[in-house]
């Protein structure tokens, strides 16, 4: 355990137990004693990694009130990746609080009825706005200005969106950023932020054999919380805050709050409940949703060999041109999936040209390449250059990440041949061309559905039997997307290999990746793909 201390203000805490209301009670630190200590820190950075059922709502509506009126004029954004999500915590968590409670509420009496803002007289206010589970692009996030940044479900926040949410506190003197959410795979936005904190964890010294216990799955026991070297029980008033990791080039500090830690999930009553889940969950499932711990990886469809057996033995990724090789094909065009805001290793621009053969109908990746993040318009030449000396055809290029170059490409192109793609959470129609702008919005979660099942070699394409001609299916041939041999396309593979899937707050699928590991060229591939599709008005004939 590290030595090192974070400092905390039990001022906060204070305040708020003796002042904020919630349904007409005060907040009881008996019942919920260990959520004092994210109340009363307040680092530049601090994630709260929770298990179900804390209080972690209303830790995010009890604290930004508060805020807001011991600190006049403070801007404060709460994000949520589900309008409805965010909709909800207005009505049912925020604005009650307000108004049940007095000291803050005298000073929100002109707020008005309005969900997504609230204006004190003190001059501050609480903006609520959303990020698309879909996109990397969160538009609705994009020139608004915050003190005090609060992003509530982390782990179902895409995480590229990440750095134009945290765009929004550029301004302020002081900013400070709140994560919280649950904690599912190692490998979504949660998992990674963690690993990479100034850990806290509940520490407790068993009394038995002086082992110090973070509570984990072998600490469960049948009546309460156990050591796990010896079995004795584990007593609250014998445990403690303890900074158990720390890392020196990171700002954010970490609390794990497991549900067992709760005195009042530590009654008879409330411990039959967490038996029931112990018994009934998988280990993985109990730790992430019980417990607060990050394990396993996301659910991965694609495996390497997979991707192997589309491989094109002694077929070369062209670097040269080829026109007798470019000959065979009836259409080329490339996808494009441009850099955002990140480091080298980790966002970058790809690009893949893909061409349908004139023979069989399949789709053959020609040439593609990766991009490190530099000067967009050497980036954007490259491109332009690569495209012309490759007869592109048709074009489909991230529509978040890219306006600046979208706008050249399709003026040197036409709109007949470019098109911005954008990916959406569809509660309609997953595929919608939008005229004003020239983006086709297609569903995130049907579109890479489609791609994975096409690479699989799976009869499961969800958007493409949508919007084309039906795939035929039959033993003899089934459509494919064909790759060069394996050397030259593994760098590629990677990143579509990072990929992984969830289910996010609303139960709903979401395609994913670690921050760790890049996906843009899957991006590349299905912006490519998507785009071709609707030039061809869904006539595209793979048979």
């Amino acid at each position: 355990m590290s030595k090192i201390t974070i400092p905390t203000d039990p001022r906060i805490s204070k305040f708020i137990a003796d002042n904020v209301f919630v349904e007409g009670k005060h907040i009881d630190f008996n019942l919920y004693e260990p959520m004092k200590i994210v109340y009363d820190l307040n680092p530049p950075e601090l994630l709260v990694l929770a298990g179900r059922q804390i209080g972690k709502s209303v830790y995010l509506a009890s604290k930004s009130s508060t805020k807001s009126v011991v600190i006049p004029h403070n801007r404060i954004l709460y994000v949520s990746p589900l309008e409805s999500q965010a909709k909800t915590w207005s009505k049912t968590k925020l604005g009650p609080i307000i108004s049940d409670s007095p000291r803050i509420g005298h000073f929100f009496k002109r707020s008005g009825n309005n969900v997504f803002y609230k204006e004190n007289s003190l001059g501050s206010y609480i903006e609520l706005t959303y990020a698309s589970l879909a996109s990397a692009e969160p538009a609705r996030v994009r020139g608004k200005s915050a003190d005090d940044l609060y992003i509530d479900e982390t782990q179902d926040i895409v995480p590229d969106a990440l750095p134009v949410i945290k765009e929004t506190i550029t301004s302020s003197l002081r900013p400070t950023v709140t994560y919280a959410g649950t904690a599912k795979s190692s490998e979504n936005l949660t998992g990674i932020l963690w690993k990479n904190a100034n850990r806290i964890e509940r520490v407790y010294k068993c009394t038995g054999c002086n082992k110090l216990n973070i509570i984990e799955y072998s600490n469960i026991g049948k009546s309460g919380l156990i050591c796990s070297k010896c079995g004795k029980k584990l007593e609250q008033e014998n445990s403690r805050f303890m900074v158990v990791s720390t890392n020196s080039k990171n700002r954010l500090v970490g609390v794990r709050l497991p549900q067992v830690i709760m005195p009042i999930h530590q009654t008879e009553n409330k411990w039959v409940d967490v038996l029931n889940k112990y018994n009934q969950y998988s280990p993985e499932k109990f730790e992430q949703e019980v417990l607060g711990i990050p394990t396993g990886a996301g659910s991965r469809f694609l495996t390497l060999d997979d991707l192997k057996e589309l491989c094109l033995p002694g077929k070369r990724m062209l670097k040269m041109i080829d026109n007798d090789r470019l000959n065979l094909y009836r259409n080329i065009f490339m996808g494009i999936d441009w850099s955002g805001e990140g480091t080298e290793d980790k966002s970058r621009t790809a690009y893949i040209i893909m061409g349908q053969k004139k023979t069989t109908g399949d789709v053959e990746v020609i040439g593609g390449g990766i991009i490190p993040p530099g000067n967009p318009n050497q980036t954007l030449d490259m491109v332009k250059n690569v495209a012309y000396a490759f007869r592109v055809k048709f074009f489909g290029a991230d529509a978040g990440m890219g306006a600046y170059q979208n706008a050249i490409l399709q003026r040197e192109f036409g709109v007949q041949r470019f098109l911005q793609v954008r990916y959406v959470a569809s509660q309609g129609n997953p595929f919608k061309y939008d005229p004003r702008v020239n983006i086709l919005n297609i569903d995130k979660t049907a579109a890479i559905d489609t791609i994975m099942g096409i690479f699989k070699q799976d009869v499961y394409y969800p958007l493409l039997k949508k919007v084309a001609v039906p795939v035929m299916t039959n033993k003899e041939h089934m459509f494919k997307i064909l790759w060069p041999q394996f050397e030259d396309s593994y760098p590629f593979f990677k990143d579509i290999l990072a990929e992984f899937s969830q289910k996010g707050s609303s139960n709903r699928k979401i395609w994913t990746h670690s921050p760790d590991t890049p996906d843009d060229a899957l991006h590349a591939v299905t912006f490519g793909f998507f785009a071709y599709v609707y030039f061809m008005n869904g006539q595209v004939a793979f048979y």
